[in-house]
């Protein structure tokens, strides 16, 4: 734990607006340590990013800095009032800074009079969430996708998830292979999810953009006192892939009311008017300019992303729990249940949200 002195140095390492340093911490997030800085009458957020969760952090930043310096140029050239959290420079110019101890620290405008939730309580969230991740990749549609990195390899990669999933089936602990026969099975007869976005990705069906990655409802700032969206944040993960695992992921995690590790699996449902909400938000961003076939994939991007998740947690369940945080023996089978139970309720209502997209 760093010092308050320690904080106040590596701060008055950006060129912030002014001298007078204060901070406080932000209790937000997961993976980094946040701080809100004030600055006179200015405030900014200062981060110390994970280099264990993101172990290039340098790509990052980059990825960052170009992204944001896109989305700030296609703001002025298209005349758009839009606002996100601008990168603060090093006194030396840089995008971030990497301290004695070889920490990576970087900071950010602060957007005033914002709040974000964990979760979807209404369809007009799922609407305003999506609205704004659908502005976000509409703000970078004509970035070329490999002007960006790879900041975690494969991340959504099925078919590599996949095969890490078949190798825990072989070399997994004994005891919790038997447990978790059913899951397995489950799984195991749905590969074919992978095999098709393999497909569409290497026949160029579907193109590669830069698009998020990480589309929970956390990762959008909404205006206190309307509920408007106001912008995507968490950049972490932006880099080349698909709109399917944007779209996708919004459908994992905005249509169940349920926990992501519930136990009681009656509890995970799909809400059809929050899908409705979600699909319309993110149409009146992207529906002009998506291809035939990004439009009507949309439904398949939310079976894919709870498979690929589903079949993570139940990996990492097979294999001792080596990746993923738990607070019981059979947490990351749980975690893997729920996307179970959710990607049947998608199976079933399928050709209903399909219906939904067709007629927007």
């Amino acid at each position: 734990m760093l010092t308050p002195s320690q904080i106040t140095e590596i701060a008055a390492q950006f060129q912030f607006a002014t001298d007078g340093i204060s901070f406080r911490t932000l209790h937000s997030g997961h993976i980094h340590d946040t701080y809100l800085l004030e600055c006179g009458s200015l405030r900014y957020v200062l981060q110390r990013v994970n280099h264990l969760v993101f172990k290039s952090p340098e790509t990052v930043m980059e990825n960052i800095r170009k992204a944001t310096a896109f989305q700030l140029e296609y703001f002025r050239s298209q005349q758009i009032n839009a606002v996100i959290p601008e990168l603060v420079t090093t006194r030396s110019g840089s995008s971030f800074l990497k301290d004695e101890m070889g920490n990576y620290w970087r900071a950010f405008t602060y957007i005033p009079d914002t709040v974000s939730f964990e979760e979807v309580q209404t369809p007009e969230q799922a609407y305003e969430a999506a609205r704004m991740f659908g502005f976000f990749v509409r703000s970078l549609q004509y970035l070329p996708a490999d002007e960006l990195q790879e900041t975690i390899p494969a991340f959504h990669n099925a078919v590599s998830r996949r095969n890490a999933f078949l190798q825990a089936i072989s070399t997994g602990l004994p005891d919790r292979i038997k447990t978790a026969a059913t899951e397995i099975t489950f799984f195991e007869s749905r590969g074919h999810i992978a095999d098709k976005i393999d497909h569409l990705l290497r026949q160029k069906e579907v193109p590669f953009r830069i698009v998020h990655n990480d589309t929970k409802i956390s990762n959008v700032l909404m205006a206190a006192s309307t509920g408007k969206g106001v912008c995507a944040i968490d950049l972490d993960t932006v880099m080349p892939g698909t709109l399917l695992y944007d779209f996708g992921d919004m459908m994992r995690t905005f249509l169940s009311p349920a926990a992501e590790d519930e136990t009681d699996l009656d509890k995970v449902q799909i809400r059809m008017d929050v899908f409705e909400s979600l699909a319309k938000g993110y149409w009146s961003e992207v529906g002009e300019w998506i291809t035939k076939a990004e439009r009507e994939n949309l439904v398949f991007g939310g079976m894919l992303m709870t498979y690929i998740m589903g079949i993570r947690f139940l990996t990492d369940f097979l294999q001792g729990d080596v990746y993923y945080k738990i607070h019981r023996p059979t947490h990351n089978l749980d975690r893997s249940c729920t996307q179970m139970r959710l990607l049947s309720l998608m199976e079933t209502h399928r050709e209903e949200m399909e219906s939904i997209i067709a007629g927007l």
